[in-house]
């Protein structure tokens, strides 16, 4: 049954991954470390025959163009795109419980969605460990790792659910023998990020029948905390949408964007009775009132160099990372295998967020009233404000700007994953043939705790806003404290008086809060499986695989806040300047509720075949039917069926046809199902009636909002297909070439909706009520009776089964592998092309594709290495990202495919080049220094600006490097 890859070939490997015929895994059960089994099948023994296309990364080779984490290194490569890191989502993450760690490091397979890619960890499933269910790869021990297989196809019928994209399998070099020890240093050209990893690993043999393996790593990256530190992120470009005369949306591209409304200083509003003298007057210093400086208008909020607000988040989130790994096997008798492996991770992160501006509780605007009268108020502006009739005033002002750096919303998220992975495996005779057998267990626990920093008290702030001078004289005091009927609500208050000098320590103590949420979710899975081939056929015998697995998931969420509910509204007794309803928010930042222990169980059972239909005929090396079929029984969501299958034909020796068909699933993660419910208010329009839930004069009162998961959905059904052709020419020895063509296509996908919006009250209207849609709205008597008293008093905004998503493209793999000058070099060029990536929407017909927008259509990775001498050594790297639109492009009623004015038609490619050069004093395997550019030519990257009313939140082209050119030097020994 198995193959074994001779030393010959693998000699030819490119430089940085094997070639396609040695995509493969080890298993435990296996008695030589050359024999392999494909990623993507139990039962296909030799590369050659998958039907799948994968790809195959040689970890310690991808290391010396870009040595830092795996997870960094495939993201390198054109099939993973949109994936999370420290550089997509840097800014702080919510502490609202259920919420990922935002620094988390989370692949994503052709940018089609972060939980639709399986993570494999020796063939075995990775248990999500963050509360989105996600895997943050850097969970897994990475010094070990001998290389990571990409099943680029679909294989749920194999692995199970989430396999939609494609598998990520990380594969342990379980035979390692010695010591091997690594150590590196970097730092950006801006003397920034600087990052120091350190890690160390032995293996080695037991007595005669045992090995054992050992490692631990640490990693440590300061981050980069501004965006301003950046001459990119100094420009703060704003794409704009205006209206022309003929009110057609367009936009402008704005540099040096700052918010009108809103000042670090704090700026002054009208409000009520009165005009005020000092309407659109901000503080430009302690107790200094100045004219707003519009700068160059653009919009009613956002001007060009004004002396407005902006925000200046983190470019890259923060790392620090202590992991432990250990393994050990043994040969209890010649037919039966024990192993066991267990690893520890704690990781660190923390990142920082906009500015945070003052903030109001009631109706969550960020214009927070004042009263005149406020003896905190500099005396002369106060009069102004009373001889002017004005007995309140509202001010916005941003905290954290420039001179309140320490006031800057701030998130840490505290990660703590353990697992332990064991069983039995072994083989025994039977039908004629060695069976392989094999039953293991899995238990794996993560804690995940995000803290936010300073996360402003809604009703903190408003009580301290709220000063008065008590009844004897003295020092202002919060109003709430001199009344006897609201003695203990606010014990502490401090009364706000630092107007426009900034937060005095006790201020800022009282006004922020550091709240926390703390998510543990595990994972207990049995499998078992047995595969061999009890059966032949004249070309050849037919492999056959039984599997099973139990699985248990549980979710949980602690949280810090105590939000406000129908059942427990927030307390706003003795704030004056507010008024609350039920649905009041009492935090800015954090507003969930914690979640009971909430547990899935599934139950699964599968079956494959591969079976040989031809050898040694013409035009038909070989050909083979390869087949699985798997049942799963979802507690929550009953049963479901997965299949695939597919087929490979060798035409002779140098062409290579395959192709596959599959029915894949995605569950709904446990977020989605049991997430936190948190509360809000909806004062916009109700469609049924055409009337503002505003509560104004003959108007309905605010319907309440509910965000949260929904325990009703249903797995996501996917059907894929596959077409490739391998090409190995004997003309051109060396050199191989595959093109693959894939097609998948979602339906039932789980998408969150709110049932506020338009187009969704419209879709339950014209539905008649049958729409799932009319599930998150409720009204008093139904969906669709238009009476004055069938308002909407609540919608909930939650995941539902409802849109069709579809992406299509192609994969292009070349490797080249020579002698010049008596020297071999390798060359390696990836490629793909996905011009469509499709979200349907069923509420309004639109038809979305993000491809050439979100991310480019073109993308392409080339790698070259040659040994200059026996001791030195050239590694380079050429990254690719093509063309990019501004807007992704729509189809249906109401399509709009903007031109951007001000700014160029569209964004343009860019190349980024990777420079290793290595040394090697004492032959190669004993000791290699080197020295690694990033970036080698500083290439700038992309502006992606966004186009919300947030200055200073310009991005850049997903994939671009925000960082810089990047220096990192460094050692690898092994004894």
């Amino acid at each position: 049954m198995k193959i074994r890859l001779c030393s010959s070939l693998l000699v030819g490997a490119s430089a940085l991954a094997f070639p396609l015929i040695a995509a493969a895994q080890t298993t435990p059960a296996q008695s030589s470390a050359n024999e392999v089994v494909v990623t993507g099948s139990r039962v296909i023994t030799n590369g050659n025959n998958s039907p799948t296309p994968l790809t195959v990364v040689n970890v310690t080779q991808m290391q010396d163009v870009h040595p830092a984490t795996i997870a960094d290194q495939l993201n390198d490569l054109p099939q993973f795109y949109g994936s999370q890191n420290q550089t997509s989502r840097a800014q702080a993450g919510s502490a609202d419980g259920g919420n990922p760690n935002a620094q988390g490091n989370v692949l994503n397979l052709r940018n089609f969605g972060v939980t639709r890619d399986l993570i494999l960890f020796d063939g075995h499933r990775v248990a999500p460990n963050s509360p989105n269910g996600t895997v943050d790869v850097d969970m897994i021990p990475q010094l070990l790792i001998q290389r990571v297989d990409v099943v680029t196809g679909g294989a749920s019928a194999v692995y199970g659910s989430d396999a939609v994209t494609g598998v990520v399998n990380f594969i342990t070099d379980t035979k390692f023998k010695g010591f091997k020890f690594n150590a590196q240093a970097g730092i950006s050209q801006h003397s920034d990020g600087a990052t120091q990893d350190v890690a160390a690993a032995w293996g080695g043999n037991i007595g005669d029948r045992g090995h054992m393996l050992l490692s631990y790593e640490f990693r440590n990256n300061a981050g980069i905390p501004n965006y301003s530190s950046r001459a990119w992120g100094r420009d703060r470009y704003l794409l704009t949408q205006l209206t022309n005369s003929n009110g057609v949306a367009t936009y402008q591209f704005v540099k040096g964007a700052t918010r009108q409304d809103a000042s670090f200083g704090g700026t002054i509003t009208s409000l009520g009775a009165g005009v005020n003298p000092y309407n659109n007057f901000y503080f430009s210093g302690p107790g200094v009132l100045s004219p707003v400086n519009v700068g160059t208008p653009v919009t009613q909020r956002i001007s060009s160099y004004g002396s407005g607000s902006f925000f200046d988040p983190s470019i890259e989130g923060a790392l620090a990372e202590h992991q432990v790994f250990g393994r050990f096997d043994y040969d209890l008798t010649d037919a039966v295998h024990f192993y066991v492996k267990g690893d520890y991770t704690n990781t660190h992160n923390d990142g920082f967020a906009i500015t945070n501006p003052t903030y109001n509780p009631a109706n969550g605007s960020n214009i927070v009233p004042v009263y005149a009268n406020n003896p905190t108020l500099p005396t002369s502006i106060s009069q102004a404000m009373l001889a002017a009739g004005v007995t309140q005033f509202g001010i916005n002002e941003a905290f954290g700007g420039p001179t309140m750096e320490q006031y800057r919303e701030r998130s840490e998220a505290f990660g703590g994953n353990w697992s332990i992975d064991t069983g039995f495996n072994g083989a025994f005779n039977a039908f004629g043939d060695s069976l392989k057998w094999e039953a293991g267990y899995i238990h794996s626990s993560n804690s995940l705790r995000t803290v936010a920093d300073n996360a402003m008290n809604g009703t903190n702030l408003m009580a301290s806003l709220d000063a008065v001078t008590p009844a004897g004289g003295g020092a202002p005091v919060c109003y709430v404290t001199t009344q006897s009927q609201y003695a203990g609500l606010y014990p502490g208050c401090v009364p706000f008086t630092t107007w426009g000098a900034g937060l005095t320590s006790a201020e800022a103590n009282w006004i922020f809060s550091k709240i926390q949420s703390t998510v543990n979710t595990s994972m207990d899975d049995g499998e078992a499986s047995i595969t061999g081939a009890p059966l032949s056929t004249w070309a050849g015998p037919v492999n056959m695989a039984l599997s099973g697995e139990i699985r248990r998931q549980s979710y949980q969420v602690n949280s810090s806040t105590v939000p406000a509910t129908l059942a427990n509204p927030l307390n706003c007794a003795g704030l004056r300047l507010i008024s609350c309803n039920a649905y009041s928010l009492q935090y800015f930042q954090a507003s969930s509720q914690s979640v009971p222990t909430r547990s899935i169980s599934v139950e699964e059972a599968a079956y494959e075949t591969d079976i040989p239909l031809l050898k040694d005929m013409m035009f038909a090396r070989s050909l083979s039917l390869n087949g699985a079929v798997r049942v799963t029984n979802y507690s929550t969501s009953g049963t479901v069926w997965t299949w695939k299958v597919g087929s490979d034909w060798a035409v002779n020796d140098w062409l290579t046809l395959r192709g596959t068909r599959s029915r894949d699933i995605r569950a709904p993660t446990m977020q989605e199902l049991y997430g936190p419910k948190t509360v809000g208010t909806y004062t916009g329009l109700d469609t049924l009636l055409n009337v503002n839930l505003d509560g104004a004069a003959g108007r309905p009162q605010p319907a309440g909002t509910i965000s949260g998961g929904n325990p009703n959905l249903k797995p996501e059904v996917a059907d894929t297909t596959t077409l490739g052709v391998v090409f190995r020419p004997k003309s051109l020895p060396g050199f191989s070439a595959s093109i693959d063509y894939y097609d998948i296509s979602v339906n039932n996908a789980i998408v969150n909706y709110n049932g506020s919006g338009t187009a969704v009250q419209n879709d339950c209207i014209n539905s008649k009520g049958t729409s799932i849609t009319c599930s998150l709205i409720v009204r008093p008597i139904n969906c669709c009776t238009n009476s004055p008293n069938n308002a909407i008093t609540l919608v909930y905004s939650e995941s539902i089964n409802i849109n069709r998503q579809f992406t299509r493209g192609v994969d292009m793999e070349l490797n080249y592998t020579n002698r010049l000058f008596e020297r071999r070099y390798n060359l390696r060029m990836l490629l793909s092309y996905q011009p469509q990536s499709v979200d349907v929407n069923p509420t309004n017909g639109l038809q979305t594709n993000n491809a050439g927008a979100t991310f480019p259509k073109w993308r392409g990775t080339a790698f070259a290495d040659m040994a200059l001498t026996d001791k030195f050594k050239v590694s380079v790297q050429e990254r690719w990202r093509g063309n990019m639109n501004w807007f992704a492009s729509q189809k249906g009623t109401g399509a709009t495919n903007n031109i951007v004015f001000g700014a160029p038609g569209h964004i343009e490619q860019t190349f980024y080049t990777n420079l290793n050069l290595s040394y090697t004093p004492w032959g190669a395997g004993k000791a290699e220094f080197y020295v690694n550019i990033q970036n080698l030519f500083d290439q700038q990257p992309a502006l992606y600006a966004s186009s919300q009313p947030f200055p200073g939140l310009v991005s850049v082209a997903p994939g671009d490097d925000s960082i810089g050119r990047y220096f990192t030097g460094g050692v690898r020994l092994k004894f």
